[in-house]
């Protein structure tokens, strides 16, 4: 039987019951998982920056997704990462870039902009970086992996592009920006930046005023980065 790690929960439950002959095992800080699961799926309330508790060797796979603030060495996670992976094994990681960009131009020297500066600096001073996303291929090279391969994709930030398909994926991402916001700055700019409350409060006022106005075509890119371990000789 093979066996999977997938070290963000959101997406144990899809992955086992699509490859019901594998054993997977999704880990979260939290125990927020759900009570119905594919009966291969075993959930696990873990650190994934903490020393791992299985032996080296143990997965086929580990997949990661989301961590982007999380990790404060991720030299050393990648390194574990191959550590437990058995000869030929994938690791696959997915980052969203927390820096929003145009093709045209509508973006540039507005909040946007100053967004993405914002969050790279507060990042950097909490010592978790945001720029994962764009680092995780050379890192993961530098780890020891082979035929690592990275993957590109543009997601709109409102409903902007003509293509249906992307004009639906650029309403959900809007609707994610407006909901999360808040969340993702208040302490990073207040306990680390050393914000002052209400001036957080206008400056997110600022980047939902910028996410209602159609003339940004604003986007963000989903880079998927994954390597495998080389085979023993």
């Amino acid at each position: 039987m093979y066996q999977a790690k997938d070290l963000i929960h959101f997406a144990s439950s899809d992955f086992g019951s699509l490859h019901p002959s594998t054993k997977v095992i999704g880990t979260d800080l939290s125990p927020i998982q759900p009570s119905l699961v594919p009966p291969n799926l075993q959930f696990e309330i873990d650190d994934c920056c903490d020393e791992w508790t299985y032996a080296p060797k143990t997965f086929d796979f580990v997949h990661v997704r989301g961590l982007y603030g999380c990790v404060a060495d991720w030299d050393e996670f990648y390194k574990r990462a191959l550590r437990h992976l058995k000869p030929g094994g994938y690791l696959e990681q997915a980052e969203i870039s927390v820096v929003p960009k145009s093709q045209d131009g509508s973006t540039d020297g507005t909040i946007f902009d100053k967004w993405g500066a914002v969050s790279l600096k507060a990042g950097d001073a909490f010592g978790k970086t945001l720029r994962i996303s764009e680092e995780a291929k050379e890192r993961i090279i530098a780890a020891g992996f082979v035929d690592v391969v990275e993957r590109r994709f543009k997601v709109p930030i409102g409903p902007w592009a003509r293509d249906p398909h992307l004009k639906e994926l650029g309403r959900y991402n809007r609707l994610y920006w407006k909901e999360g916001i808040q969340g993702w700055t208040m302490m990073l700019l207040t306990k680390i930046l050393k914000w002052k409350r209400e001036e957080v409060e206008i400056y997110l006022m600022e980047v939902r005023q910028a996410l209602r106005n159609p003339s940004y075509h604003a986007y963000h890119e989903f880079i998927v980065v994954y390597g495998r371990k080389a085979p023993e000789t």
